[in-house]
């Protein structure tokens, strides 16, 4: 992808990650090229976070898919369980 392609893309997009919407704070990282590692293509332009996620999951839909199934699951049973969630750790 060509510079001037990166930026028509983010003109295009409002300057988000394709995936989560998050646009980089002035000064940080740029989005990611997304590609597929099998064939070469250009996909979209990803933050640093879905970048990283999508290659954790091996870019497989299905343990993606699974992965939202499992937090839809425990979510659910922690309402049930009138349990509050914890703080997140970051």
């Amino acid at each position: 992808m060509t510079l001037e392609e990166y930026d028509e893309r983010i003109a295009a997009t409002g300057g988000g990650c394709a995936i989560c919407g998050k646009v980089p704070a002035p000064g940080k990282r740029r989005l990611h090229v997304d590609h597929d590692h099998e064939t070469g293509l250009n996909r979209d332009l990803l933050c640093h976070g879905c970048n990283v996620g999508l290659g954790n999951f091996e870019e497989n839909p299905e343990r993606l898919e699974a992965a939202a199934q499992y937090l839809r699951t425990w979510k659910s049973l922690g309402r049930l369980l009138d349990k509050k969630p914890r703080k997140s750790r970051k």
